[in-house]
C-alpha cells in the first residue's frame, strides 16, 4: 500500500469512525460506540480480504456475493445493536 493511500484511508475512514465512537461514548452510548468500532473493523477486514488479488486473475470469483452479504449483515447488526441500546436506556 502506498503512503498516499494510507494517509487517505486514515483521514477519510479511520479518524471519522474514531471520532464518532468517542462522541458516542461521551454522551453515554458506550455500547453503541463499541458496536460501531467492531462492525467497522469487520467491514474493513472483509474489504481488505476481498481486495487481495488472486494469483490467477483470469479465473472469475466463485464468491461474488461475499462482500455485499457482509455489508448487509453488518448493517443488520448495527440496527439490532441500535434497537437494543434504545430499549436499554
Amino acid at each position: 500500500m502506498r503512503r498516499t493511500d494510507l494517509v487517505l484511508l486514515l483521514v477519510v475512514y479511520v479518524i471519522p469512525v474514531g471520532v464518532a465512537a468517542v462522541l458516542l461514548a461521551m454522551v453515554g452510548l458506550g455500547v453503541l460506540a463499541i458496536a460501531l468500532v467492531v462492525i467497522e473493523a469487520v467491514v474493513a477486514t472483509t474489504v481488505y480480504v476481498a481486495r487481495q488479488r488472486p494469483e490467477r486473475p483470469a479465473e472469475p470469483s466463485r464468491r461474488p456475493w461475499l462482500v455485499p452479504a457482509a455489508m448487509i449483515g453488518a448493517l443488520g447488526l448495527m440496527v439490532v445493536v441500535a434497537v437494543v441500546a434504545s430499549q436499554a436506556g
